[in-house]
């Protein structure tokens, strides 16, 4: 959930401080201000590139980076108060600490964001703005942690039942899919496998080009880049498949290949695709053995 609502976080703040660069330089004459603001654009254009384009960032360095922008925000609500010393510069630590509680599904890392930035905010004030004016930004600074934790909790809360319908969905799907002889997986927008129907689970070194792990904890993408990286079978061909259905690129992949690790030649036919019913981020991988057929047609072609 905080990894995916990164790419619209990033392209906000990269748009709102292009703007209060120009401000700043144009309209305040701040030169400093105007360059912090215009070098955070910079990096929040920059995340926003990464995700888009780069190798992304891994789910478990999502709160990192979230505490990072956060703080990138404080930075330049202090270098806009010693330069420009008004009450109304807290309006970036409201940001900070407003969108902290909003995106940060941590309770730890949302108490070093508010600590941080409460301790930053409190001792630039001190030394940049007259005593008369430090109450109405202590208590303003004091809202937004209110609203900040407050925002926080609704979103963990929803987030567990969001979660408790997930392992419903999976459930009801598990099931039917155990109804199955073939081999079904379903994995998200990452290449996580999220689960595996049964038929799935009692060849899934087979269908996974020899890894031997719980196939719900794999990432299938990584597994058939490794494949491909030992030059196991066509597993890159299939890589590039399911990242082209994964992407939206295409609705459905579907590729025929035979499996080197097994004694005799098997041929399987691998299908890849979106499903109604089935969540806009996940797409079902369906394996089949189809040697019966392939033999059929060697021998008519004999023949």
């Amino acid at each position: 959930m905080l990894h995916s609502s990164l790419r619209g976080v990033s392209v906000t703040l990269a748009v709102g401080y292009v703007l209060v660069a120009a401000v700043d330089f144009f309209a305040l004459a701040a030169a400093g201000p105007a360059v912090v603001a215009a070098l955070s654009a910079l990096l929040f254009a920059g995340l926003r590139f990464w995700l888009d384009y780069g190798r992304g960032i891994p789910a478990r360095q999502s709160h990192p980076v979230a505490a990072g922008l956060a703080l990138l925000l404080l930075l330049n609500g202090v270098v806009h108060l010693f330069v420009i010393p008004s009450p109304w510069q807290v309006g970036h630590v409201v940001v900070s600490l407003v969108g902290a509680g909003c995106l940060l599904l941590s309770a730890r890392w949302l108490a070093a964001v508010v600590a941080g930035s409460i301790t930053v905010w409190a001792a630039a004030a001190w030394f940049a703005l007259p005593r008369e004016e430090w109450i109405g930004v202590a208590l303003v600074a004091w809202a937004a942690s209110v609203v900040g934790l407050a925002t926080h909790r609704a979103r963990v809360s929803a987030r567990r039942e969001i979660e408790t319908a997930e392992r419903r969905n999976r459930a009801r799907e598990h099931s039917t899919f155990d109804l199955l002889d073939t081999a079904i997986a379903v994995v998200d927008r990452y290449g996580n496998m999220l689960g595996a129907s049964r038929a799935w689970q009692q060849s899934q070194e087979l269908h996974l080009f020899g890894a031997s792990q719980n196939g719900s904890k794999l990432n299938y993408l990584s597994v058939l880049d490794q494949a491909a990286s030992d030059h196991v079978g066509e597993a890159s061909d299939i890589a590039a498949g399911v990242r082209k259905v994964l992407s939206g690129k295409e609705h459905e992949f579907s590729y025929e290949y035979s499996h080197p690790a097994t004694p005799e030649k098997r041929w399987f036919r691998l299908r890849a695709g979106r499903l109604k019913g089935v969540e806009k981020e996940r797409i079902l991988v369906a394996v089949s053995e189809i040697t019966a057929r392939k033999e059929s047609e060697r021998r008519a072609r004999e023949y």
